[in-house]
């Protein structure tokens, strides 16, 4: 072998049948790269497949972690169990309270005032109606 070192040999005779040995030490120098290269070339579908399952496993170890915390929370009592208002109910009670308008307060009283009605309420929702209405204008409810 070209440019290779022995390091070690062990020969006997024929008629022994012992195991002749020759080990050699390359002088060809190896970068880092090179071997990398290598290696990924002759054992790529070990490589990817190995990437894709450290991914998975540790994702998979991310999601249960994640679920376990929050299961935890739930059952210390961390979190409250009063549920919240939908969305929807939200900004509509939201826009009837930002669309309300003050009663007007009147100058100067010329005649009695004629008797009027009390004021009315949805029973659902609590927002207050016009006296015509028919449906509430926030949760959309009959009212009586």
């Amino acid at each position: 072998m070209n440019g290779d070192r022995e390091i070690w040999t062990d020969y006997y005779d024929e008629d022994s049948s012992t195991l002749h040995v020759n080990i050699y030490k390359s002088n060809i120098p190896h970068s880092l790269p090179e071997d990398v290269l290598y290696f990924v070339q002759t054992h790529l579908p070990f490589v990817i497949g190995g990437g894709v399952a450290i991914v998975l496993i540790i994702g998979g170890a991310i999601v249960v972690l994640c679920i376990r915390k929050k299961r935890a929370k739930t059952a210390n009592g961390a979190t409250a169990a009063v549920p919240k208002p939908q969305r929807k109910q939200r900004r509509r009670q939201k826009r009837a309270q930002q669309n309300a308008v003050p009663p007007a307060a009147p100058a100067m009283p010329t005649a009695p005032a004629a008797p009027t009605e009390p004021a009315r309420f949805c029973r659902h929702c609590g927002t207050p109606l016009v006296p015509e209405a028919q449906f509430c204008p926030t949760c959309g409810q009959k009212v009586d």
